[in-house]
């Protein structure tokens, strides 16, 4: 599901809420264009000026305020649309971990930028409203165009990185080397040597930090892979096998079982009757990662 709307100029403050289901998790993209606004979340207040690209994962204790004066454009999307909007491409890993986190980029100074973002945010707006044919498939383009932006934007700079405390750049590094790496099923003392760590260190910090051991959270990722494809793609389970590194389909169905109780195939049938109602699964979200 996507909604998508214009942030018109006004001459008082507005909190703007784009109306998809509070039960369904959900994405919002805005791009301000002037004026000022403030994105509020669970954990924080984050203040921007305009122009700027802003992004974030949404639920019912976000806000989004916008100053008088302020003009731009938002869209709010949910996951089946992030999805095939990350796709499978070389950046598909950067940024479906980029997806997860709130960002504020700048972009003025760069005209280049700012026309494409205006051009992507104008035609998910049109082809959210028109719905003709094709109109699902433009728009997710589109967002895959303000994906990359932020990308390209939000790389953090070396000061930061700096300032950041030992362990949480143990753990981006972690993080980093997962998502290039899961599908060829490196084990963890792999991980921790190219960190340049021990093994029982990357234990230590990944437990102390996000309570689950590195092996569990490398794991959870596979599985968390598997699901999108079976979700979201017409691979056969023995494609999706192949390319998630496992030996054969059926080590591949008994790990996937044993995550989610459904092997592959009927998990996929499951969504199918159902109306691809998603089956409730407790793997932890990766918003947890630094």
């Amino acid at each position: 599901m996507i909604k998508a709307d214009r942030i018109e100029c006004a001459l008082h403050d507005r909190v703007f809420s784009l109306g998809i289901a509070a039960s369904q998790q959900s994405w919002r993209g805005v791009l301000l264009t002037s004026g000022a606004g403030t994105l509020t979340s669970d954990f924080a207040e984050m203040d921007f000026g305009s122009p700027s690209l802003v992004w974030s994962p949404w639920n019912r204790d976000h806000s989004l305020r916008v100053g008088a004066g302020g003009v731009g454009m938002q869209f709010s999307i949910t996951a089946d649309i992030l999805a095939k909007a990350i796709g499978y491409n070389a950046e598909s890993s950067e940024m479906r971990l980029l997806s997860e986190r709130q960002l504020v980029v700048p972009i003025g100074g760069d005209d280049e930028a700012m026309a494409d973002a205006s051009h992507a945010f104008e035609v998910i707006e049109r082809e959210a409203k028109r719905q003709r044919a094709g109109s699902t498939t433009m728009i997710e383009a589109c967002v895959r165009t303000v994906l990359v932006l932020l990308w390209r934007f939000s790389a953090e700079s070396e000061d930061l990185k700096g300032s950041m405390a030992r362990s949480a750049l143990v753990l981006q590094h972690f993080r980093q080397l997962v998502e290039a790496n899961f599908r060829d099923r490196w084990p963890v003392n792999q991980y921790a040597r190219t960190i340049g760590i021990s093994a029982d260190r990357l234990h230590a910090i990944c437990t102390q930090k996000l309570g689950r051991p590195p092996k569990r959270l490398v794991q959870e990722r596979v599985i968390h892979e598997a699901r999108m494809m079976l979700e979201n793609s017409t691979l056969s389970v023995e494609q999706i096998a192949a390319r998630l590194g496992y030996r054969d389909n059926a080590h591949f169905s008994r790990s996937f079982k044993q995550w989610t109780g459904h092997p592959p195939a009927s998990y996929r049938r499951h969504l199918q009757d159902r109306g691809a109602e998603k089956t409730e699964i407790e793997i932890a979200s990766y918003a947890d990662w630094p």
